[in-house]
């Protein structure tokens, strides 16, 4: 049965190994998202629209930086191969060297980071569940509360708002007797669903053309399924408040753009308009929270920039480009960033170390066009791995530290058996490092030939450093 040092060494193995594809990026994302907020409070006239697509852009740059470091950075892009491909090898790899020395395990900061990870991982499973229970219900009410109108009237009428709207998308108007207020439901076709009091006389003509207008504008932006996907990335990234916050400013500013559009269209008064939305907030929605269906917790806020907003939006395709343009410098910017960060990880020797700071022979060293990747025969170490594994000890301040992994050594066999080139080319601390270069150096090799003849060949040590699982 594992014991707690084995699990504190396992968590922060773990810990070590999200930090640069998951962490950093979400950090400096967080970073970008503060600071885009920033300058969205000072420009609080901007439009709605605007202010929701900015917003929007800058949610999905979270899941598309996270993606794009983990695809650089990912063991299977970047760390040699454990073995040798038979059809197109990176270089040829030794056996792995494992260093286990009898020293304690304690908490490090990795180890904690393991911990945060895997309680996010477990909120975003529970998120991740209650959605697809909401869901569930949503199709039970779409299933048993929605009616289709009586007669054709209300769809023509529809379709008339919707020309002179220019909207093309389609949609079916329907009725829910179990329904309290508007709201659009994603599907093929989307549906736009209006409550039975709606319909029983009780609003007028106008009213009930400002309600649907409202629906055909979300329908127009595709706001069912941005709404939809912004619920998906709340859910798996339950434990960041930023975009939990985020996400509340996005459906403000939804809301908010749909109803500078409504006015603009309809040309109506904005205190008729206002008066229609208080009414509905009186309303207790009951429709499943997936459903995009009409805001109430902000009607406050948005009857504030109904009156001191600028009611201009720009033109879609100006929006397009703007928001395209912004996600791909935010993306960009934080893939960048999150790899120079973890290409920093690979420090030098330490500098006390007479043996690291002594450079391999100059006139061994081969330029890379004559380094061959694949031989006929390659290196043989002499002595063999046990002869190395005596040369490498465990840094005493690595292990009361904690600190394990695996360090990747790449280096040249020259024509005579030395060692060329050695480098780490992947990190875990500059104690380990300087320990597996010291190994690398101190091995001699019988060369590798190739149609018979001494050749220089790459290749690669991978040296596990692992702390006992019973320390103490």
């Amino acid at each position: 049965m594992p014991n707690l040092p084995m699990i504190v060494s396992r968590l922060g193995e773990f810990g070590q190994s999200i930090w640069p594809v998951f962490w950093l990026p979400v950090l400096l994302w967080t970073v970008a998202a503060i600071l885009t907020e920033g300058v969205l409070r000072l420009l609080p006239t901007l439009p709605a629209l605007v202010r929701y697509r900015i917003r929007q852009t800058v949610l999905a740059a979270l899941p598309a930086g996270v993606v794009g470091t983990w695809l650089i950075e990912s063991p299977f892009t970047t760390a040699p191969l454990p073995t040798v491909s038979a059809l197109n090898p990176a270089h040829i790899t030794l056996p792995t060297l494992t260093v286990s020395p009898e020293v304690s395990v304690e908490l490090s900061a990795y180890a904690v980071l393991g911990v945060v990870t895997v309680v996010a991982i477990g909120a975003a499973l529970m998120q991740l569940t209650r959605l697809g229970i909401e869901m569930g219900r949503l199709y039970r009410f779409s299933w048993h509360s929605m009616r289709a109108p009586r007669s054709g009237r209300l769809m023509q009428r529809l379709s008339t708002l919707a020309r002179q709207a220019r909207i093309s998308r389609y949609a079916i108007p329907v009725y829910a007797s179990d329904g309290d207020v508007p709201m659009l439901l994603p599907g093929r076709p989307p549906r736009i669903v209006l409550p039975s009091w709606m319909l029983d006389g009780e609003v007028t003509d106008r009213r009930l053309d400002m309600a649907l207008t409202h629906e055909l504008v979300h329908l127009d932006r595709y706001d069912d399924y941005a709404a939809l996907f912004e619920q998906v990335i709340a859910a798996i990234a339950a434990g960041l408040p930023m975009v939990r916050f985020l996400v509340r400013q996005i459906e403000v500013d939804r809301e908010a753009a749909c109803d500078a559009r409504v006015l603009d269209v309809l040309r109506c008064r904005r205190g008729a308009y206002a008066r229609l939305l208080t009414d509905v907030a009186t309303k207790s929605p009951s429709v499943p929270a997936v459903a995009l269906s009409e805001s109430t917790s902000s009607l406050e806020q948005r009857l504030r920039m109904m009156t001191h907003h600028s009611l201009f939006s720009p033109s879609p395709r100006l929006l397009r480009t703007l928001s395209f343009s912004l996600l791909i410098v935010l993306v960009t910017s934080i893939i960048a960033c999150s790899t120079e960060s973890s290409d920093g990880e690979v420090t030098a020797p330490d500098a006390n170390d007479k043996t690291e700071q002594q450079a391999p022979p100059t006139s061994s060293s081969p330029s890379d066009s004559d380094v061959f990747v694949k031989v006929d025969t390659p290196p043989k170490l002499l002595g063999g791995i046990a002869a190395l594994q005596g040369e490498i000890k465990y840094p005493k301040e690595a292990a009361e530290k904690g600190i394990e992994g695996r360090v990747f050594v790449q280096f040249v066999v020259t024509k005579t058996g030395e060692i060329s080139d050695a480098e780490v080319v992947r990190s875990l601390s500059p104690e380990l490092d300087a320990q597996a270069i010291k190994a690398v150096r101190s091995m001699t090799f019988e060369p590798g030939r190739d149609r018979g003849e001494a050749v220089p060949v790459k290749m690669t040590l991978p040296i596990t450093y692992r702390l006992d699982d019973d320390a103490s």
